[in-house]
């Protein structure tokens, strides 16, 4: 497993990153790499930079198409690669307008006005229908990356808020007041999706109210 040639390390490398991985102590990685099984310490921590980077730049890049979706929730270290499936361009995104006509915060809303509105429109209600399919997305393979981790307990409208924020921030995504007005992307009109349980949903709401 070991050679004279310290760039030939590949199998070093990749496995000094299992323990790096699972916590294991310094004095044992350190074993471990006079023994020839991985690569040192701080050649681990280097890679776990050098990695890092190179995903902060892809988050960053797939941030910046306004064609990603975010899901943020309590987690263990232990993740697991998944592949789903989803297609969408950059035109099924362009409905910010579309999406506050039916929005819940829009007293203009029909449903809203049928349901919680006065008695007398009860009436209307046998003339609301299901939606209809109009363009059925087709399944394509789906990107997904991790985002870093972020020291945030999710239990109040505050600190969900700034999850949000913070996932925007790795997505390389500004508050339109601030950015460059000379800039090509102007995500004002853009409707940028977030997913996580119940309670973030909750939480969110109370933010918009």
């Amino acid at each position: 497993m070991q050679v004279t040639n310290q760039k030939s390390n590949s199998f070093q490398s990749i496995f000094g990153i299992f323990p790096q991985s699972a916590h294991t102590p310094q004095k044992i990685i350190d074993t471990l790499s006079q023994m020839g099984v991985c690569v040192s310490v701080d050649s681990i921590n280097a890679a776990v930079i050098s990695l890092s980077k190179k995903a902060h730049c892809s988050i960053s890049a797939l941030g910046q198409t306004l064609l990603a979706s975010y899901t943020y929730d309590n987690f263990d270290v232990n993740l697991k690669s998944t592949v789903h499936t989803h297609g969408i361009t950059l035109d099924d995104s362009h409905c910010s307008n579309n999406l506050w006509e039916t929005s819940l915060l829009n007293l203009q809303i029909l449903s809203d006005l049928i349901k919680y509105g006065p008695t007398c429109f009860r009436q209307f209600k046998n003339c609301l229908q299901d939606l209809q399919s109009v363009e059925m997305i087709p399944a394509t393979k789906t990107l997904i990356l991790a985002s870093q981790a972020m020291d945030i307990r999710n239990s109040t409208v505050s600190r969900n808020i700034n999850s949000v924020l913070e996932l925007l921030k790795q997505g390389n995504i500004e508050d339109p007041a601030e950015c460059d007005p000379l800039q090509e992307l102007d995500v004002l009109n853009y409707v940028v999706l977030f997913h996580s349980d119940l309670g973030t949903g909750e939480h969110l709401q109370a933010a918009l109210q």
